[in-house]
């Protein structure tokens, strides 16, 4: 659908319609699939230790670098254990005593890391059903992990850190937990981990100025399946993060070099970023959850399938626009010559 902007099209009449030529702008929509085989490295190990007040400290190699992770991994504990999430710490990383993990990338680390640290809290939760079990003399099978207690059949409830107490037979101790994922052929190949694709559906619609070739992103629209998202909100963010990084890729960011090879552009004055006057007015993330990933819960890796998906999105937009493109950054130079090659007016 190509839309004349100052005609009035579906997108209504515009503002500039008093001092705009007719005709200089179109608007063009577009949608694409991203894909993205995740290859993340599958070895990581995690601990988890339920100290005698019922408190639970997470050691697990993935780095916190502002993307949420200290946040996910206690969620992944409190999950398992059915403790308070405020009861649960994840310490920071440090190879002096983190356990080991491959790297943070990838997309890896809430679905290979976090499923070490499902398995370690699952650990844990296995000694305190079989505590309760002794204490309560009940059926391991008839016991019901709750909020910070294991309840038998009858309504018999014990805390976790009453459970500690029982199983040390004092105010001290504690449960330790391990966990590990790794390749389960021993090949060490990346198949035999938990493996997984991001999908991602993307839309975008794009305004073009035929008389500067200025591409303007006016709205994106991604659809993501995550398998289950274990903190929604991070989820959305980490799909906007990658939404403006599939903008950069589409309208901005090219590396120059001299013949000889040197890079003319290694500094962000010369090496293009989107900056907040580039955001689109409208911004839509959505989540698909179908639990059929491999990691904790069902869930998989997300953000680089909208990455891949957003700049065909939009160069698909330009298209529809009337001006195809097969080259980018969508740079005005680059358009507006792609313009003049059409003799589109």
């Amino acid at each position: 659908m190509t839309t004349d902007v100052t005609s009035g099209g579906s997108g209504g009449s515009s503002p500039r319609a008093d001092t705009v030529p007719p005709g200089r702008y179109r608007r063009g929509r577009g949608v694409s699939v991203g894909l993205l085989a995740a290859g993340a490295h599958p070895v990581s190990t995690a601990t988890v230790r339920m100290g005698p007040d019922g408190s639970v400290t997470v050691l697990v190699g993935t780095t916190e670098l502002g993307q949420g992770a200290r946040t996910v991994m206690a969620q992944i504990a409190a999950g398992v254990l059915h403790a308070p999430v405020g009861k649960v710490v994840v310490r920071g990383t440090d190879t002096r005593y983190t356990p080991y993990d491959r790297s943070t990338g990838a997309s890896r680390s809430t679905t290979v890391a976090g499923l070490a640290v499902q398995r370690a809290a699952q650990d844990v939760l296995n000694s305190l059903l079989e505590t309760a079990a002794a204490k309560l003399e009940a059926p391991p099978q008839l016991l019901t992990p709750v909020e910070g207690a294991i309840r038998d059949a009858g309504g018999r409830t014990m805390t976790h850190a009453e459970l500690v107490r029982a199983r040390f037979g004092f105010d001290g101790g504690e449960l330790l937990g391990h966990g590990r994922v790794q390749p389960e052929g021993g090949t060490g190949s990346y198949a035999e981990g938990p493996v997984f694709w991001e999908v991602c559906v993307a839309g975008a619609e794009v305004e073009v100025d035929l008389e500067t070739g200025v591409v303007t992103v006016l709205r994106t629209s991604t659809v993501a399946d995550v398998g289950k998202a274990i903190n929604p909100q991070l989820v959305t963010r980490q799909d906007e993060g990658a939404t403006l990084q599939g903008l950069g890729n589409a309208m901005f960011e090219e590396m120059h070099f001299a013949p000889d090879g040197l890079l003319l552009n290694d500094t962000l004055l010369g090496f293009r970023i989107p900056a907040f006057r580039d955001i689109p007015a409208t911004m839509t993330c959505s989540i698909v959850e179908n639990g059929d990933g491999p990691g904790p819960f069902g869930a998989k890796g997300c953000g680089e399938g909208a990455l891949a998906a957003v700049p065909a999105a939009i160069v698909n937009a330009l298209a529809d626009a009337g001006v195809p493109m097969n080259t980018l950054p969508l740079t005005p130079e680059r358009v507006w010559r792609r313009i003049r090659e059409l003799k589109i007016s």
